[in-house]
């Protein structure tokens, strides 16, 4: 059970294509909330998606698009008292007209990021709440009358909310989420949108889920740990553990085999894994990259190579503070032109920039 896991840390190391949902000036690509033509009870203006207050019509727009896993970033602004939302994972819609009203109401029924400028309201109806279940961890309500910056992140069994650059709640799903659109809320008040953006993440919860299962299985069905098969699968593991996205894999001990071969390419890999910065340093070859072993080696040069060394030595050396060392090696992966996804997946990881091959390369299993 050999692993080539370094695309899945460079999934989650990297950012995708934003897609731009709102362009400014047109309503392309939203329509009122139950698939009617885009409504009179919103209009565009400045640049924004704004509503138009009407307590006899009141429609919510939606995308056009459908997203299953994703991060949603957008802007918001609300007038003095107002109250607006953005739902996702959308589990029906209705529309309906009251006695005597002129107009419709329509609503998306799903879990609510809720927009509020009610210092009265309880804790889980402020902005940033999951609307009556979830409240948010606020250092001070957003004002009105000025424009925030709000995230929703859907990974896995996984959902964050973030409100001006920090994650204000974080909760788990209880199954995987449905596709559907994304909707805004009119709610009779004065509320502006823009800069509208998201991006899909259907490839890291794969990827995810794939560790979830994998990582680990080395130990358990062959006694020992080997950074060959389960070490960047572990990696990447704990890295998506730091960012709240999954379960933290269970610690390394004992690495170290008995294999009386010096030039056995595991040992060699995981003393880059769990090495000092300090004596990888002194090993860094003139051009700045490091190797793990020889090419005479039926281990690491094959399936892991001189470019993921250096990208994990060089994570080691900037933890240690060696700047110069850190410098020539991040210099070296930049002007590395890939030949193989773990090529890639090391340029990616170290500077932060997708390669092509990457998702193209992924399995239907997520690996």
């Amino acid at each position: 059970m050999k692993f080539l896991l370094g695309l899945l840390v460079a999934s989650l190391a990297s950012a995708q294509n934003w897609e731009v949902l709102f362009d400014g000036v047109s309503p392309a690509g939203w329509l009122e909330v139950t698939g009617a033509p885009f409504p009179s009870s919103w209009k565009i203006e400045d640049g924004c998606l704004k509503t138009v207050p009407n307590p006899q019509n009141m429609q919510d727009l939606r995308t056009m698009a459908s997203f299953r896993y994703f991060e949603f970033r957008f802007e918001w602004k609300l007038a003095p008292g107002g109250n607006s939302g953005v739902k996702y994972r959308i589990e029906k819609t209705d529309r309906w007209q009251r006695p005597g009203d002129s107009g419709y109401q329509a609503r998306a029924r799903g879990p609510e990021y809720q927009l509020l400028d009610d210092p009265k309201a309880p804790a889980n109806q402020q902005s940033g709440a999951l609307y009556t279940v979830h409240a948010p961890n606020l250092k001070q309500l957003p004002a009105p009358g000025v424009f925030h910056e709000s995230r929703i992140l859907v990974l896995g069994d996984h959902v964050e909310h973030w409100l001006d650059g920090e994650r204000v709640l974080s909760y788990p799903l209880t199954e995987p989420p449905k596709e559907s659109f994304l909707s805004l809320q009119n709610h009779n008040s004065v509320v502006w949108f823009r800069n509208l953006r998201i991006r899909r993440l259907d490839a890291e919860a794969k990827a995810i889920a794939y560790l979830q299962r994998e990582v680990g299985r080395w130990r358990k069905e062959n006694g020992c740990y080997s950074c060959h098969n389960d070490g960047d699968g572990r990696r990447a593991l704990a890295l998506a553990a730091q960012r709240g996205w999954a379960d933290a894999p269970e610690p390394v001990t004992n690495w170290e085999n008995d294999r009386a071969n010096p030039a056995f390419s595991d040992k060699k890999l995981a003393r880059i894994h769990f090495g000092g910065a300090a004596a990888l340093a002194a090993d860094q070859l003139p051009d700045g990259s490091w190797k793990i072993d020889g090419e005479e080696s039926l281990g690491s040069p094959v399936t892991y190579g001189r470019p993921l060394a250096t990208y994990l030595t060089l994570e080691k050396i900037r933890a240690g503070g060696l700047g110069e060392a850190a410098g020539k090696a991040l210099a070296w992966l930049r002007h590395l032109q890939p030949r193989s996804v773990v090529d890639a997946a090391a340029k990616s990881m170290a500077t932060g920039n997708p390669e092509p091959i990457l998702l193209a390369a992924q399995n239907a299993d997520g690996g």
